[in-house]
């Protein structure tokens, strides 16, 4: 993807975050202080709220990879992280009642966990027929260390891992 269409996208992402403080502003009849926004995350996870330092860090490669579904769903998923320790306080639960009340005021599903499909270079095949499964270098490195197993969600099969060295 060019560095435009990359910018296109991180700016639509913005904009989704700054669609969900006005809409918040509005309705609970206050101002909040903008967040940062920064596009470096890495790994698996979509994006993170980090409240205190009133930051959204966001992952530049799962939004590159799917785009309008990436920006109707995770910007917005942790602007109200932050909203909700703006309105709630410090002492509430991530994804407890009082930040699903923000997700219902942005009219978005509060769902905890993206379902992006992630790729790594980690591929494991299971018992079900032309199903691949990604796993993060971590789980990868402990699967190869003997501390921990992988199975499949479907199927309830051991994966198995596919050494594309060989």
């Amino acid at each position: 993807m060019s560095e435009i269409q990359n910018n296109i996208l991180q700016k639509a992402c913005i904009e989704r975050i700054n669609q969900v403080f006005d809409t918040c502003e509005q309705y609970f009849n206050r101002r909040f202080f903008r967040p940062k926004i920064d596009f470096s995350l890495r790994g698996r996870t979509a994006g993170r709220a980090f409240h205190f330092q009133n930051l959204i860090k966001l992952n530049a490669k799962i939004l590159v990879e799917n785009g309008d579904k990436f920006i109707a769903d995770t910007p917005g998923h942790e602007a109200a992280h932050i909203i909700a320790r703006y309105v709630f306080g410090n002492c509430i639960r991530p994804h407890g009642n009082e930040w699903a009340k923000v997700m219902a005021v942005i009219n978005q599903p509060a769902t905890r966990c993206h379902n992006f499909e992630v790729k790594t270079k980690n591929v494991y095949i299971c018992n079900c027929p032309e199903r691949k499964h990604y796993v993060s270098t971590r789980m990868h490195n402990n699967v190869l260390r003997g501390t921990h197993n992988v199975s499949c969600i479907l199927c309830s099969g051991k994966l198995t891992w596919i050494n594309l060295a060989e």
